[in-house]
């Protein structure tokens, strides 16, 4: 590709800057297969595609999150409750 292709042209401007900042390549290379890599050795890798033997399943319907779940539907309707109550002319 040509530098201005690429965002480093001198008159790209600042859309191909962005572009070229936010690219995938830039933002994270484990997506992008190197080009000294030939391709048929990055398809044959026995651990492509398989999850992570020391991640964790997920806890979102645990005690910890419903106790979360609870105190976020009661203090996020409690904070706008007092900051109506407040601001009444009988206060």
């Amino acid at each position: 590709m040509t530098p201005r292709q690429k965002g480093g042209g001198g008159s790209g401007g600042p859309i191909s800057f962005f572009k070229s900042v936010y690219d995938l390549e830039t933002l994270d290379t484990r997506f992008v297969v190197p080009a000294s890599v030939p391709y048929r050795a990055a398809v044959a890798d026995p651990s492509f595609g398989k999850p992570d033997k020391r991640a964790t399943a997920p806890r979102w319907h645990t005690f910890e999150f419903w106790v979360y779940y609870v105190v976020f539907a009661t203090a996020v309707p409690y904070m706008f409750w007092v900051a109506y109550d407040v601001s009444r002319r009988e206060y």
